[in-house]
């Protein structure tokens, strides 16, 4: 194996010199480094509590993690699709689930989660959610992808999710004797954790296939500050430099 290690600003992007294996029915996938330009690789994690309906009438609230990796790509080439793999969130204290969730064939102009499969803005029942062990975007026929699962012919914006629960919890009723008032953005300090025990990694693998038969790919990986997450409920974190290509 023949790996090249790539650092900016602190974040490692590891692209990988691995061929694929090929079937009896198909040939080989040949490695095409340097075809795909990174213009935009970030993640942003962000707290929340369950409010779903059948949560509402306990007044203790579970709170939990989204992490909403974002990834804006041009190939030089045709995409056949891109697959997300091998995500990794370590390491992560107090919880009991780490779930990949894929986007649903929804049209990107809907006011529909994707993930979630909600209404914007509404809550959603996370324990309803299920998981998948990778995720798949299909390649286009049209410049830019009309479904939040679908690149564009050789450009476009991806977006997964992974959903982190529990966290921790914490008595509504409580906060609000003690308080008189409740902020949302506040829901990690309300349950006692501590900022060192929010501190986590996040890597995940991209293989970008094209219609040539031939593939890049690139394992990326960012830290989250465990103190900025407690202290605003959100953060959001770089994977790579713009401009670099893989």
């Amino acid at each position: 194996m023949k790996r090249l290690l790539v650092w900016s600003m602190g974040v490692g992007i590891i692209v990988s010199m691995t061929a694929c294996g090929s079937s009896n029915k198909k040939p080989a996938q040949t490695l095409s480094a340097n075809t795909v330009n990174l213009i935009q690789a970030s993640v942003t994690a962000t707290a929340n509590f369950e409010d779903h309906p059948a949560a509402r009438p306990s007044s203790t609230k579970t709170v939990y993690l989204t992490l909403d990796p974002v990834i804006s790509l041009k190939a030089d080439k045709p995409v056949q699709d891109i697959v997300i793999s091998a995500v990794s969130v370590t390491p992560l204290q107090n919880t009991e689930s780490i779930r990949l969730l894929a986007p649903s064939h929804v049209a990107t102009s809907d006011t529909v989660d994707p993930f979630f499969n909600n209404a914007l803005g509404s809550a959603p029942d996370i324990t309803a959610v299920k998981a998948v062990s990778n995720v798949t975007y299909a390649g286009g026929t049209q410049d830019y992808p009309l479904y939040a699962d679908q690149f564009g012919i050789r450009q476009g914006m991806i977006k997964f999710r992974l959903l982190i629960s529990p966290v921790g919890t914490f008595d509504y009723q409580s906060i609000l004797a003690r308080d008189h008032a409740f902020t949302n953005n506040l829901v990690l300090q309300y349950t006692g954790l501590k900022a060192a025990s929010l501190n986590f990694v996040v890597t995940f693998t991209v293989q970008i296939n094209f219609q040539d038969n031939s593939y890049t790919t690139a394992t990326m990986s960012a830290t989250v500050d465990g103190a900025q997450l407690l202290q605003n409920g959100q953060t959001t974190v770089n994977f790579g430099a713009v401009g670099q290509k893989f």
